[in-house]
């Protein structure tokens, strides 16, 4: 007997398997190969083994013994499962192999979540017909997964599959969305949104040529992810009788949990915010943010208002409590389904809110706010009958206190808010301690306010603060609930506390800073509390405190330091409790910095005192206090020794120059400036350095002139000597305007009227501290007769003398520039003239815009022949007070001179030396022919002695010494003693009297320049120039040397004009012209009015040469000094039959006899000068043919030939050259000096010119912007008994150059500007 067994049919399992076609679709990529685990059912199988499998070209796919199908390229095959049983029953399925075409993402997965969880994501493929592949898993490490934000991190792109597709027949589980080819995790780290991107890229031209580039795929989908919905209570009760919220954080704090319950009496509300939670999607989704109410048994009720205020920095709802009972508040907010939001995002918040009454009150006592802390121990405190809390608060006294009171439930906590309750508040013996102070109260105050503030007096004893619930406000609530609040709750709903005032306790200072020695203690003093005292400090190696001496352990405690750094120290009053409790900070430190207090500039007045305060301390500012600079080895450093360290009497210190304060004291000794700092060392040994000041010791200060007499309409520009010049300015003032005013700020003096006043010139410092004073008299007046004043009332033939007017009181400045009209005369004109016989262009007074009317006020007299005679002056003064004439008055003023004659054989006057008494000359005696001027080639060096020819009959030895020689030198005694000296030369055995010297008394002063004769100087702004001082005896004489032997004395009244810088060891006057203006400059002797001689200094543009002198058929070049527009002026003759004159250039011709004035004029100047032709005989003059210049320096000089031009007579002379019968000048003077030199041999007669050198001229050169590299210098020789006998000659000088310091500019010092 035989089994048959019938089987079923084999069958693919392709239920899942979408399309009609029951095709299986799987991707291929190169590299990437798709497999599919096939499953069959039927034909007597029990598991795959059972079955052979069979693919019609597995070129495209192939098939394992199992049923595992793998894509190999894109194509189509069948694949055939044919039972081992019986070959005849079998099952087929096509499939189809393709490349992907396109990517999705799968939208199986959420696409939000809360910060700090993961977002699975998952991407599928789809043919080419738009068909989702059967499977796909073998592209998921192919494909690459970004997120377009640093908010979102990729973690495992190579992970697991998600949870969703782990299922055992994945490989025929198509779902809608197709399979999952790729999955990841995507971890949310912050909120925000973002784009997530998954890309599939692969290269196909080598399998099809028609693909140039690779094949991209990409998929993305919107993600974003939210904070936790928290809930937060945003409604501060501070104020309503609730506890505090702080509402600057409550985003950060205040945040409600599910088990908090929040508790608010009818009637009152509280706000909460939500923040989180989802953000809106978009307009496609649907977004719900709602609130749902249930009571206890989870049904919906209405007891709780909830109103939403503001949905901007989070959703702000108002919770308003209407009806007794608890409450579950559930807050939902999320986005539903919609566009790029497959999946629903919904979460929620919740709390619990009890609607309740309080079942009890507490008092808060001086606390700032109402925190949980506080009022959990106000609740757990001990209470006395009558609700009093048993242990007192202690509060210091002399403030203003808040108080507060809080409902608390029958959980004994707080509520949040309680302000529909009424509240009393009431004090207990508190009449002279404390009382209500509304305005520290609430805006909204009144009575029942559940905050109040309380002025505490400055007095100390116990008073009682109580606050009673007395029900409700009038409203519904009121009615409803009053009852049932005050059932049983007479002792429940009142508290009181007890206040202890006390004094505040107070340590000061509150920081100290201690220098690190051991002798450097300070004290902290104590204020308020009791005399029970405890100090701790937090670290003793720095800091020691030391109990404090009997009677003074209330008031203070000693700091003593013991090592680096900072400490505090906390002051403990155990008298009170609680303790009230204090504490400072005391930094024990080394010396940082120390510096000087005083400013950067300090000046003190000769033989005063100031005391200079200091300041020390560490890097971050601070500094040490008063006491600590005892212990600070401070070293005080002065450069000279014009100030001294003084004690505090302003004696010199013993202690030298260490000082151990904060401040010291210095004393003035010298004149000068100085620089003062101080040290100190640090324990390591470096030394630090303050910053260095200056210190400028003054002379008291002076008001030059001390005392001063002017005439109404006159002014004088002040002056002040002595006094600080470092950081200070001067201000004048007058006691009487009326009389004479000042310019507070120049100083210029100006009489009113007459009467007397007081000039105060005060001196301030920069911060506008007075430093000191200087006082003048000032007195105006008009004086009713005049005087004529020389300098002596002898004079000999042949000198001169200035003369001028005086008033009894005063001298020129007094009232030159105000009188006019000057009428010299003389009674016998054949023993004095006026004017010195002046030669060529000196004859005509040298002044520009200043004519003779202006200088008329003083006059030359000389001596013609002997005799005495009377000279007189009548003038007229317009005396002027405040802007108008006040009287015009004439004076009328005689002297008497006697001219002294010469001795009848006076022929050794011109070879005898007039020098003062007790004096020592210079070398003026040359020790050898050579020295003199001749050379022979032979050298005769010392061989010349010299010796005194003496009177037999001087027996004395006064006598004998009243004339020495010493040397080369000369030396004088006694006065009225005459000597002559003999020289011999030792070689050639020839004697002869070398010189006599004349011994007589300094009487008379000049001021002498020999190119400018007149008492008048016009300079450029800028220029600069010498004058020299030379003295006399009485009858005139000029001394041949006197340097230093009397006190002269050179001032100006417009200082501002003209500064005057007096070199008395020289003889020599340096004038600067500073701006437009004129000036009268004095020299006088010992400042004695009448031993004065004057010179008028005019600045600004002037005409060169000044008023000249020519001859008929000569001519000049013209020229304007100091300004700028010459080349834009024009010349002009007034009369061309004198002089015919080239309007641009300005060269002149002499073509007739007479006088006539040139004029210069342009846009900004108007310049006149007057010109005199003679006829008859002159001089000839005629310039080298050689180049003028300073370059070399020519020791012999250049030579201008004189001689007479009608007949080439040489000029007759005997002797030297001094003895020569012209005189010689230069024109401009500031170039060089001329004289007159006769060559005996040849009896030619020159005038040899000598430049100035080019460092002289770089001093003394005047600095005007139109001088040019080169200059026409004209030589002058007039012959000195008939001065209208003249002539001259123009050469052209060019300027050398000199260098000033070595790595500088060259600079021209010719003529020329520096170029």
């Amino acid at each position: 007997m035989q089994e048959v067994i019938v089987c079923d049919q084999v069958k693919f399992s392709l239920e899942k398997v979408t399309g009609e076609s029951q095709i299986i679709l799987l991707p291929w990529a190169p590299a990437v190969h798709q497999e599919m685990e096939l499953k069959a059912a039927g034909g007597c199988a029990k598991d795959s083994s059972d079955y052979k499998w069979f693919s019609s070209d597995i070129t495209v796919i192939s098939v394992t013994a199992y049923g595992v199908v793998q894509a190999k390229k894109p194509g189509k095959a069948t694949v055939k499962v044919v039972s081992s049983f019986d070959s005849f029953n079998y099952d087929e399925v096509m499939i189809e192999v393709s490349i992907p075409s396109s990517m999705v993402m799968l939208q199986n997965f959420p696409v939000e979540t809360v910060v700090g969880s993961h977002l699975p994501a998952a991407v599928s493929m789809k043919a080419s017909n738009d068909a989702y592949f059967s499977r796909c898993d073998a592209f998921h490490s192919f494909i690459k997964w970004k997120a377009g934000s640093e908010s979102f991190i990729v973690t495992n792109a190579t992970g697991e599959a998600p949870v969703l597709e782990k299922e055992d027949n994945l490989e025929l589980h198509v779902p809608v969305d197709g399979p999952p080819c790729s999955w990841t995790y995507i971890y949310a780290s912050a909120s925000g949104q973002a784009m997530l991107h998954a890309t599939f890229s692969k290269e196909y031209h080598h399998i099809d040529p028609s693909l140039s580039g690779p094949i991209v795929l990409r998929a993305t989908s919107r993600i974003a992810s939210y904070m936790p919905l928290t809930l937060h209570q945003a409604g501060d009760g501070n104020r309503f009788g609730g506890y505090w919220v702080n509402t600057a954080r409550i985003e950060a704090t205040n945040q409600l949990e599910d088990r908090d319950k929040v508790y608010l009496v009818p009637g009152t509300q509280v706000d909460v915010i939500l923040h989180g939670g989802p953000e809106r999607w978009g307009k496609g989704v649907e977004f719900v943010q709602k609130v749902e109410i249930f009571d206890e048994e989870h049904a919906h009720d209405n007891g709780v208002d909830v109103h939403l205020i503001s949905s901007s920095h989070g959703s702000l709802y108002r919770l308003l409590c209407q009806t007794l009972g608890t409450y579950r508040l559930v807050f939902k907010r999320g986005n539903l389904v919609g566009d790029d939001h497959p999946l629903p995002t919904l979460v929620e918040a919740s709390l619990s809110l009890a609607c309740s009454l309080p079942s009890s009150v507490v008092v808060i006592v001086d606390e700032p706010v109402n925190n949980r802390d506080v009022i959990r121990t106000a609740i757990q405190a001990d209470r006395s009958p009558g609700q009093i809390q048993v242990t007192p608060v202690t509060v210091a006294n002399g403030r203003t206190i808040r108080v507060a009171a809080v409902s608390i439930s029958t959980t004994g906590e707080p509520f949040a808010n309680s302000s529909s309750l009424c509240l009393k508040w009431e004090l207990g013996s508190c009449d002279s301690l404390a009382y209500w102070n509304h305005a520290y109260d609430s805006e909204n105050y009144n009575t029942s306010s559940w905050e109040r503030f309380l002025v505490l007096r400055n007095e100390s004893g116990s008073c009682i603060v109580r606050a009673t619930i007395t029900g409700f406000f009038g409203s519904s609530s009121a009615d409803r609930y009053s009852a049932k609040l005050l059932e049983g709750s007479d002792n429940f709903l009142t508290d009181a506390a007890r206040l202890q005032l006390v004094s505040t306790l107070r340590v000061s200072p509150e920081f100290n800073l201690l220098y690190f020695n051991p002798n450097a203690k300070t004290n902290l003093s104590i204020t308020g509390g009791s005399c029970f005292l405890e100090a701790v400090v937090n670290d003793s190696r720095v800091i020691e405190v030391t109990q404090s001496p009997p009677g003074l352990q209330c008031l203070q405690l000693i700091l003593s330091p013991k090592g680096l750094g900072t400490a505090v120290v906390t002051v403990y009053d155990i008298g009170l409790t609680p303790n009230l409790v204090a504490s400072v900070v005391v930094q024990v430190a080394d010396i940082d910095w120390i510096e000087i207090m005083s400013g950067e500039e300090i000046s003190l007045m000769e033989g005063s005192s100031k005391s200079i305060g200091l300041m020390a301390g560490v890097d971050d500012g601070s500094t040490f206090d008063i006491h600590q600079y005892a212990s600070i080895n401070i070293h005080v450093h002065i450069e000279d020794d014009i100030v001294e360290l003084a004690d505090k009497d302003d004696f010199s210190s013993p202690s030298g120059r260490y000082i151990g304060a904060q401040t010291f004291k210095i004393r003035a000794k010298h004149l000068g400036v100085t620089t003062l700092y101080v040290s100190a060392r640090r324990h390591s040994g470096h030394e630090l350095l303050s910053q260095a000041i200056k210190v400028e010791v003054y002379a008291p200060p002076t008001i030059h002139p001390p005392n001063i007499f002017l005439v109404p309409g006159a002014s004088y520009l002040l002056t002040i000597k002595g006094g600080p010049a470092l950081g200070a300015f001067v201000e004048y003032t007058s006691t009487d305007d009326a009389i004479a005013t000042v310019d507070k700020t120049s100083g210029r003096l100006t009489a009113t009227s007459p009467g007397n006043t007081t000039l105060l010139a005060t001196v301030y410092g920069n911060g506008g501290d007075v430093i000191c004073q200087a006082d003048s008299s000032v007195k105006v007046g008009v004086p009713s007769s005049a005087i004529l004043n020389v300098q002596s009332e002898q004079l000999a033939v042949g000198r001169e003398t200035p003369i001028y007017p005086l008033f009894s009181e005063g001298d020129l400045f007094s009232f030159y520039g105000l009188c006019k009209d000057y009428k010299w005369t003389i009674e016998d004109e054949e023993v004095l003239t006026f004017g010195v016989p002046l030669v060529g262009s000196e004859a005509v007074q040298r002044v520009s815009y200043v004519d003779n009317k202006e200088l008329s006020f003083i006059n030359v007299l000389y001596g013609r022949a002997p005799g005495r005679t009377n000279i007189a002056v009548s003038f007229s003064c317009d005396f002027i007070s405040s802007g108008s004439h006040l009287e015009a008055r004439t004076y009328n003023a005689s002297l008497s001179l006697l001219v002294v004659s010469d001795l009848p054989l006076a022929l050794g006057a011109l070879i005898t030396w007039l020098l003062p008494p007790h004096y020592t000359t210079s070398s003026i005696l040359p020790s050898s022919a050579e020295s003199h001027g001749q050379k022979d080639g032979q050298n005769r060096k010392g061989s010349i002695i010299y010796s005194l020819l003496r009177n037999c009959e001087e027996a004395t030895e006064a006598s004998q010494r009243a004339v020495s020689i010493d040397g080369d030198k000369i030396k004088t005694e006694e006065s009225n003693n005459l000597a002559c000296i003999q020289a011999k030369d030792r070689i050639t055995g020839r004697t002869e009297i070398a010189s006599c010297v004349r011994v007589a008394e300094v009487e008379q002063i000049r001021i002498t320049i020999k190119e400018l004769p007149v008492h008048s100087i016009d300079l450029a702004v800028g220029a600069e120039i010498e004058l020299s001082i030379s003295y006399h005896d009485a009858i005139g004489n000029p001394f041949y040397e006197a340097s230093n032997v009397i006190l002269h004395h050179a001032e100006t009244n417009y200082p501002d004009v003209v500064s005057v810088n007096n070199t008395r060891d020289t003889n020599m006057i340096h004038l600067k012209a500073m701006r437009h203006g004129r000036a009268l400059l004095r020299v006088s002797i010992d400042n004695h009015p009448q031993k004065s001689d004057y010179m008028l200094i005019s600045v600004g543009a002037y005409v060169h040469p000044q008023n000249p002198v020519l001859h008929q058929g000569s001519s000049i070049n013209f020229s304007v000094v100091g300004s700028d527009d010459q080349a834009s002026g024009h010349w002009h003759s007034v009369n061309e039959s004198v002089i015919v004159l080239h309007t641009q250039s300005g060269q002149a011709e002499a073509v007739g006899e007479g006088s006539t004035q040139v004029s210069f004029e342009s846009s900004n100047v108007k310049l006149r000068t007057t010109v005199t032709v003679l006829p008859g005989s002159t001089l000839v003059v005629e310039a080298p043919k050689e180049m003028l210049t300073n370059v070399p320096f020519p020791s012999q000089g250049f030579s201008f030939s004189v001689k007479f031009s009608d007949t080439n007579d040489k000029i007759n002379t005997v002797g030297s050259s001094k003895g020569a019968p012209y005189d010689c000048r230069v024109d401009p003077p500031f170039v060089g000096y001329a004289k007159p030199w006769i060559d005996l041999d040849t009896g030619n007669s020159f005038c040899l010119f000598f430049p100035y050198s080019p460092e002289h001229l770089v001093r003394t050169i005047p600095k005007l912007k139109d001088m040019k590299p080169y200059i026409y210098v004209s030589i002058n020789a007039s012959m000195k008994e008939h001065s209208h006998v003249s002539g001259s000659a123009s050469a052209l000088f060019v300027g050398g150059f000199s260098i000033m310091q070595m790595g500088k500019m060259l600079k021209s010092t010719g003529v020329a500007m520096i170029c």
